[in-house]
């Protein structure tokens, strides 16, 4: 490549080589880390913490991580940030919610809940999953499982079954949507924590 005085211009090779070497240089590395869940922009990794002597679950952005060798490794400023959240982790709002069921699989624990399907008289009964690594507690609490975990999540994870029973049952086959995840109404108790 040349530049404007006819010379060819390696500044761009340089600053490459030197972005490199300095990467190379502050990258934060885990030799042992257990992949829990990856999404499109996110990797959730368990492993020991080294600076809190703890083993911990945490979300890491998959456009600042290399994996490689089975070998996790973050640029230094990434990581600064992840341990000053882990040091002092923000406060979550919990809810608890009573299923008939608990049915813990190897990632993700199943939920039953009743819902108040439009247009008809009776309930049905919907699977809820959720990652095993967000259920905080569980207690039987007669014939029903009390179980812990973030509002957030259950708010996503029971709409996510919503969406699924409208987009294989309710919906399924006709040109426009009869109904919408708010007609949906949770009959099963639950309770802020």
């Amino acid at each position: 490549m040349k530049n404007q005085t006819g010379s060819k211009s390696t500044k761009s090779k340089k600053i490459t080589n030197f972005n490199q070497s300095k990467n190379q240089k502050v990258m934060k590395t885990f030799s042992t880390f257990e992949e829990i869940q990856r999404t499109e922009k996110a990797i959730l990794v368990k492993t020991n913490v080294e600076e809190l002597n703890q083993e911990l679950s945490f979300w890491l952005p998959l456009s600042k991580v290399e994996i490689s060798e089975n070998i996790l490794s973050v640029p230094a400023d990434v990581w600064e940030k992840k341990l000053a959240e882990l040091k002092e982790p923000k406060e979550v709002d919990n809810i608890k919610v009573f299923s008939n069921v608990y049915d813990k699989g190897e990632k993700a624990t199943k939920l039953s809940v009743n819902v108040k399907v439009p247009n008809q008289d009776d309930e049905k009964e919907f699977w809820v999953f959720i990652p095993n690594s967000q259920i905080s507690n569980v207690e039987k609490d007669n014939d029903k499982f009390k179980v812990t975990l973030p509002q957030w999540l259950w708010e996503k994870s029971f709409s996510n079954s919503v969406q699924y029973q409208l987009d294989n049952f309710y919906n399924k086959d006709r040109e426009e949507n009869l109904y919408k995840i708010e007609d949906f109404i949770l009959l099963s108790s639950t309770s802020k924590d």
